[in-house]
């Protein structure tokens, strides 16, 4: 099995992980949008919440259908609608009551970029895979690995972005929205973490034999 990332730091995580584990794994660091395959053609292709950042997608869904044996599979999860994704979206929510908040462009490279999962059945139809279906999956999950109210915000606030504009905000300002997210976070507490609703499209598809 082989990885790739664009982020050194996590190819270095995900090599640790994998020096725990039995079997052949390597993990490259590598743009998937015009890298070559590792090694020749695959039977499966995954990724599990990466495929939403590519500059240029058609390029890169082009090039991972060129990675494919014929009749090999794709499997590929991205994030469903915003507002189906509260665990996501809480933080943009409790800052916005407090500042002004750039409205997302949902063309550009980000979580929701196939949301509504027809635009990514488009681009994969062009680069030529095909059985293409979208299946859902709803669930809750535990926000920083389950975590109470005030470690999830401190997870929010270092894992999302608009974690950056805060930064530049001042002392107050910062207060006011951990005490709205805190809040947040909190009417979604079971046993002593934060668990929010999820939801995910799941994408499959095949390149034709």
């Amino acid at each position: 099995m082989h990885g790739l990332d664009i982020s050194p730091a996590l190819v270095d995580k995900a090599r640790t992980r994998a020096a725990a584990e039995t079997g052949d794994i390597a993990i490259h660091i590598a743009n998937a949008q015009n890298a070559a395959a590792p090694a020749g053609s695959y039977d499966r292709l995954f990724s599990r919440f990466g495929i939403m950042f590519f500059d240029d997608p058609e390029a890169a869904f082009s090039n991972l259908a060129s990675w494919l044996a014929p009749g090999g599979r794709i499997a590929f999860a991205v994030w469903g609608p915003p507002r189906q994704n509260p665990w996501m979206t809480s933080l943009r929510d409790a800052v916005a009551e407090v500042m002004d908040v750039p409205k997302p462009d949902p063309d550009a490279p980000g979580p929701f970029r196939y949301a509504g999962g027809e635009k990514l059945l488009g681009i994969l139809k062009a680069a030529g895979l095909g059985d293409l279906e979208v299946r859902d999956w709803r669930g809750t999950i535990p926000l920083g690995g389950g975590v109470p109210p005030e470690a999830a915000v401190d997870f929010a606030l270092s894992a999302f972005s608009l974690g950056d504009l805060l930064a530049e905000a001042d002392a107050a300002v910062n207060a006011d929205v951990r005490q709205r997210l805190t809040q947040r976070y909190a009417q979604h507490e079971r046993d002593g973490a934060v668990h929010m609703d999820a939801h995910v499209h799941i994408v499959t598809g095949v390149r034709p034999a």
